[in-house]
């Protein structure tokens, strides 16, 4: 026959008939109801169809709707939901359809303990079938929702009605029901399920025969947990059960321990040995909970060691009851109970600090207004994840408390893998808030938001905002930075009121867009108050590095980042022996712990997986001498039934979260795929989310996952890949890059490669840029010739800001492509090796192009020089108006000729200033020849640039005509935020050239912010306006900002490979590092920044790395180390024209004479050569005509007047520096003059001086004021 599962009987006249009944067909959502096989006090058990899946499954439901019994129907659920072993029933869902709830569970073919015995009564006596027991609950105040009476329940059991005492046995003797092996085999699996319950610090409180079900395949399983409870529960003061069943102790008003459920075992195993009641119904009256054990006398029939544990069973002290590990020793099986989740918070032993340090920094979240972020790292297997969840599980009962988790996979096809579950997560906390309330979290940017993720969309509160759209005329890498900007907006609303804490576990599976993302999160301004914790594996994949990038981001002044590392290390020799005793539940001095201790190494997954090992084949310490992991797991492989293993296998192969639905059809399973997945869950192979075809599954753990797939056979591993990708493409729907990756391992590449190259179209859609170059990459392996893919892939990494790399591949594509593409394709080449800073490359490609087109390349500086005064002539005589033409478009050469000398002018204008500037001149003339207005204005942007930066009076006068001509021509080609975005920059670029520094600063941001935001292909543009901001900044003094702005924007240039904006931000952010006190740092910066620029051409940026050396040095106090480095590299700038403009000459100067200052200070047989030189640079400052440089100027001649013992003149030359710098907008330079004056003035007058002056310097960050003010004002040797 078959039997319900649960313990509830067949309708009798004892039980009330429930209200609602479902006739055969009725249909529960995807349920159809088949018959009813079970109704008890409280609910109703049904044989159901799943009519999607097609599996027969058993349906639990309520008789009514009451306000109880729905809360125990779900505690019964959620009580064995993460519980799962081979001997309790597996639950599968928890659902309510129009307002009737019910659960999920396997349905078994089989029959009940109880119909079993009564079975065996009836063939050994002819007796006639007895009902059956019931289950009755009742309290001390009587509880209206208790499922039955004491009144109407019967008193009967499986045995005979005889007489219990010995008596009656010396009529009698006791005869068992059952053979003896198969009481053994059914009593030894019950044991195993309650072992394994009590294991999970959980109680059955209703163990009776009909809660055993026998399975027609052997398999035992007990069932019905509706009166369970959690060990560590506190009593409600409830006697609850079966009467004939409850231990002496409850019926005494005691709490159930794990104790009454062996009592209740034991009156099962007597019922069993004896065919008699052990108990009967009068037991439960007043008094009655006294009464001695029933007697079982030796006997022929019974075995003596059976008979043996029945009596201790059913002792009436508890606790001189058998233990579970007993039990199972008695009845001859190793205590192999699978260690579940509750037992596994052992593994927390020597975890005791680290969870401290993460209470610390949740503490920290909630003190201050500032973004903590914790690195929990370590070798797999260390207990990352338990710890994590352990502290969540904590946080998570706290009032306030927002917890978004999530993890990464190897294999994971969405892009930014790191962040898409975290979204999912919060777009699952925000559907739970009202309407109203979620309202207002809505950030500035959720349009693109919602185009990153439309998960979102599925949040009523968003679901009427349209996605932004992605166009050629937008730039997609800004468009990707204000969707997490969005993102990060949404957080900080949410975290005005709440503790926000995101986790990211196994990051080194991450992706680089997410790394990306992540800096973008954490980055200021406006960096939400908030815990993220980051876990992984140490050193692998893309989480290395992770933890010293956030640190130089906390690092940066301004930046209220505070970045913690938690770092899970091996366990101590003597926490491995606790942990495994523990585990074991042995005292250290077991052989088996010390064994365990030595061969775990520290690994507490290590000391788990040897501690079942050890469990089920009872190995001693000598049986584990070589023992690994690898072997522990692939030994429990070996020992699941072979459509299991198939399923574990495919699970491994497919490497990431696969539908279980889709597995079981990989591996031909045809039964209920339930039960092969709970074996697999409970084994510890396997984790699943949920009971669905669709819900998903996947390794435990990745070594799991790498033990099994690397030991299949090739034929079995490539198989395995066919069946999954055949599956995936028959379904349809499936992401590209799973079916990628299963062609791939299948070997039928051709389609491989066209899904890799699906996928990475629908990457670069999402703007998941770096996966998207790797997804084209992966295709071309597959699909190797194909030129589309190699312009795809160029194409993507320059939309990631990896312009270099893109370089190459369009050079291969110019190979085989017509003339005119590949002249354009050569183009791309240079201009995007020149923008990010790969001069050589870059001019090898160059100058055959420009001479291809009828230009030229100029061999020689002067040659450069010489082409600016003939072009300039030109310009002057009105060669930027444009020339009619009479088709009404340009000259196709021209126009091309037009483009090569923009990207030449473009890449090469802050680098190489006199060629830049030769190019400039050619692209304006050749644009204006061509008819065309944009390329024209676009020219007369950079033109007036350069012509600026020169900085004569005539220059200054001739570069602004020239801006005013580009905006004219600007105005009137109407909306064009390319050209107005540039045309900020350029001006901004332009001011600072002048001194400007407040005004130059408006202009660039205002430039940097409409580029993001409107324009595409704009690594240059924003490079020079993020350089030149951090120059302004540092020179308004304001040495924060320009350290936070310059550090986020160094990042993003590293991540993107711009070598020209890395190495000038750089070079532009050493000074926040001597304000730190750190020359050394700064040193070894500035070197690494040199080290990677070009050393064939000396640039401005050699010339600025070069002063900020020699500044380090004074920092240091070293005045001839700085001299030798400053003044060895003087004559190679002059003679590259290095300092061609203006404020690289002013700089130039002022450090170069300034070292020479320092220098006459300390060697006094170098005073007057040095002073000499001071005298004649100050001069040329005074002549460059700016205000800065006169205050400059006046600065130097301070100290050599103080050189000198002249500090009457020195106090005159400080007053004209002060006011000149005040007048320059130059804060510190000001403070460092003032401080100079005040020690001169001494009194309180002069330390009142030196006071204001040192708060305005620690106020920018600056820990040792008197160094600072040496670099920056020498020449006072006083100090």
């Amino acid at each position: 026959m078959t039997a319900g599962i649960v313990g509830e009987a067949a309708s009798s006249s004892n039980v009330s008939t429930p209200d609602e009944i479902f006739p055969p067909g009725y249909r529960l959502g995807r349920y159809e109801i088949l018959q009813r096989v079970g109704v008890g006090g409280m609910g109703v058990v049904y044989q159901a169809r799943d009519v999607e899946r097609g599996t027969i499954v058993a349906l639990k439901t309520l008789h009514r709707l009451e306000p109880g019994a729905l809360l125990r129907l779900k505690n019964e659920f959620r009580f064995m939901a993460n519980v799962n072993h081979p001997n309790l029933v597996s639950l599968h869902e928890l659902m309510s359809v129009d307002d009737r709830w019910f659960f999920t569970m396997e349905y078994i073919d089989g029959e009940d303990l109880w119909v079993r015995l009564q079975r065996a009564v009836q063939e050994s006596s002819g007796a006639t079938s007895l009902p059956p027991s019931h289950t009755v609950t009742s309290e001390k105040n009587i509880n209206q929702d208790a499922t039955a009476t004491m009144a109407t329940v019967p008193d009967t059991s499986p045995g005979s009605e005889g007489a219990l005492g010995a008596g009656s046995f010396a009529v009698t003797p006791p005869r068992p029901l059952l053979p003896d092996e198969e009481i053994r085999r059914i009593f030894r699996q019950i044991a195993l399920a309650i072992d394994a319950l009590h294991s999970a610090r959980k109680l059955h409180c209703d163990i009776k025969p009909r809660n055993v079900v026998l399975a027609r395949d052997g398999r035992v399983v007990l069932v019905d947990f509706g009166l369970s409870k959690n060990r560590a529960e506190p009593s409600v003061s409830e006697l609850a059960g079966t009467p004939s069943y409850i231990s002496p102790e409850q019926i005494a008003g005691l709490p159930p321990s794990e104790a009454s459920d062996w009592f209740s075992f034991g009156v099962m195993l007597y019922e069993t040995l004896t065919g008699r009641k052990a108990y009967s119904r009068s037991r439960l009256m007043a008094g009655k909970a006294l009464i001695e054990p029933p007697t079982l006398p030796p006997s022929k029939e019974v075995p003596e060691d059976l008979g043996a544990l029945c009596r201790a069973l059913l002792q009436r002290d508890p606790s001189l009851r058998p233990k579970g590990h007993e039990v199972l020793s008695l009845l001859g099986q190793a205590t192999d109970a699978p260690l579940a989740a509750e037992s596994r918070d052992s593994g927390l032993i020597g975890r005791e600090q680290h969870l401290a340090a993460l209470w610390d920094a949740y503490t920290a979240v909630g003190v201050g207004s500032r973004t903590v972020v914790v690195h929990v790292h370590g070798l797999s297997g260390m207990g990352k994840t338990a710890l994590v969840h352990r502290f969540f599980a904590a946080i998570g009962e706290q009032r306030g408390a927002i917890v978004l988790g999530g993890r990464c996979y190897e294999r994971e096809s969405v892009p930014y893998k790191a962040f898409d579950p975290l979204i999912d997560a919060l777009a699952r906390y925000l559907q739970t808030l009202p309407l109203a309330e979620a309202q207002t979290l809505a950030p500035q940017h959720l349009p693109e938001l919602l185009r990153i993720f439309p998960v979102l969309r599925h949040v009523e509160a968003f679901s009427r905002v349209e996605p932004s759209s992605t166009d050629s005329g937008r730039d997609q890498q800004e468009l990707r930075l204000r969707a997490f900007r969005g993102f990060k907006e949404l957080l900080g609303r949410l975290a005005q009121n709440n503790r926000v804490v995101l986790h990211i576990d196994d990051l080194q599976w991450g992706d680089q867009d997410s790394i990306i993302a992540l800096g973008e999160l954490i980055d200021p301004p406006d960096a939400p108050r908030l815990l993220l914790v980051c876990g992984y594996r140490t050193g692998e994949g893309e989480a290395a590095g992770l933890l010293e990038a956030h640190r130089a981001r906390g690092a940066v002044l301004e930046n209220p980042l505070d970045v913690r590392e938690v770092v899970l290390g091996p366990l101590t020799e003597e926490q491995s022996r606790q942990l495994a005793a523990s585990l074991l539940q042995v005292d250290e001095t077991d052989p088996r712990v010390h064994a365990i201790a030595r061969e775990a190494h520290g690994s507490p997954f290590f000391i788990e997986e040897l501690v079942q090992y050890t469990r089920s084949r009872g190995a001693q310490g000598a049986d584990l001498a070589s023992v690994t992991l690898e072997q522990v797991v692939l030994r429990r492989v070996e020992q699941l039934p072979e459509h299991v293993r198939r399923l574990l296998e495919l699970v491994a192969v497919a490497g990431r979260p696969v539908e279980q639905g889709l597995v079981s059809d990989a591996a031909g399973i045809q039964m209920d795929p339930h039960a092969p997945w709970t074996l697999l869950r409970s084994a510890n192979l396997v984790r699943t989310r949920g009971a669905r075809v669709e819900d998903l599954v996947e390794c435990y753990h990745d070594r799991i996952r790498e033990s099994v797939s690397n030991h299949l056979a090739a034929p079995v591993l490539t198989g395995h890949h066919l069946k999954l990708a055949t599956l995936l493409e028959d379904r349809g729907g499936a992401e590209p890059e799973h079916l990628a990756l299963h062609f791939r391992g299948a070997g039928v590449r051709d389609k491989a490669g066209r899904y890799a190259a699906m996928a990475g179209d629908r990457a670069a859609s999402a703007l998941a840029f770096e996966r998207a170059a790797q997804l084209y990459r992966d295709a071309l392996e597959c699909l190797p010739g194909e030129v589309a893919l190699v312009e795809k892939r160029a194409d993507a990494l320059v939309n990631a800001g990896r312009c270099a790399e893109a370089a190459p591949l369009y050079l291969d594509v110019a190979r085989s492509a017509g003339s005119e593409e590949a002249l354009e394709l050569r183009r791309r080449a240079a201009e995007q090796y020149l923008v990010s800073g790969c001069m050589r490359e870059g001019t090898e490609i160059l100058s055959p192009l420009v001479t291809e087109l009828g230009l030229s390349y100029p061999a020689t500086l002067q040659d450069a020089l010489q082409g600016i005064i003939e072009h300039s002539i030109q310009l002057q005589g009105g060669g930027y108006r444009l020339k009619e033409q009479p088709d009404g478009a340009g000259s196709p050469l021209l126009l091309r000729q037009a483009d090569v000398a923009w990207s030449a002018s473009k890449g090469l204008g802050s680098v190489d200033i006199l060629r830049g500037g030769y190019y400039s001149t050619r692209s304006t003339l050749l644009s204006a020849q061509a008819g065309d207005a944009r390329r024209t204005a676009r020219g007369l942007a950079i033109l007036g640039l350069v012509t600026v930066a020169r900085a004569t009076p005539a220059d200054v006068e001739a570069g602004n005509l020239m801006f005013a001509e580009g905006e004219r021509l600007l105005s009137a080609l109407g909306d064009e935020p390319y050209l107005t975005g540039l045309y900020k920059v350029t001006r901004g670029t332009a001011e600072m050239a002048l001194g400007h520094w407040r005004v130059a600063d408006g202009l660039l941001m205002e430039g940097d912010q409409l580029l993001q935001e409107r324009c595409a292909g704009i690594a240059w543009e924003l490079s020079q306006a993020r350089m030149c901001d951090v120059y302004s900044l540092g020179q308004l003094g304001l040495l924060r900002e320009a350290a936070s702005r310059g550090n986020r924007w160094l990042r993003i240039a590293e991540e993107t490979g711009d070598l020209f904006g890395g190495v000038s931000l750089e070079i532009h952010t050493g000074d926040a590092l001597l304000a730190a006190d750190q020359p050394e740092a700064a040193i070894e910066q500035l070197r690494g920044a040199l080290s990677k620029w070009s050393s064939e051409l000396f640039t401005p940026q050699n010339l600025y790395g070069v002063v900020d050396l020699a500044k380090c040095e004074l920092y240091k106090g070293d005045a001839a180390a700085a001299w030798k480095v400053v003044d060895g590299a003087w004559q190679t700038a002059l003679a590259a024209n290095a300092m061609g403009w203006q404020f690289t000459r002013v700089q130039g100067l002022y450090f170069h004479a300034g070292a020479a200052l320092a220098l006459a200070c300390q060697q006094p047989s170098e005073r007057e050569r040095m002073l000499a030189i001071v005298s004649q640079e100050a001069q040329q400052l005074q002549q460059e005509g700016r205000h800065y440089s006169r205050a400059s100027a006046a600065l130097l001649l301070a100290g050599a007047a103080m050189t000198r013992g002249q500090p009457e003149e020195a106090l005159r030359e400080l007053e004209a520096a002060i006011a000149g710098f005040t007048e320059a907008d130059m804060a510190l330079y000001v403070a460092c003059a003032r401080w100079h004056k005040g020690r001169l003035l001494g009194g309180d007058e002069g330390r009142a001086l030196v006071a204001e002056a040192e708060a305005v310097m620690h106020e920018q960050g600056i820990r040792h004021a008197g160094r600072w003010v040496d670099v920056f004002a020498p020449g006072f040797p006083m100090r």
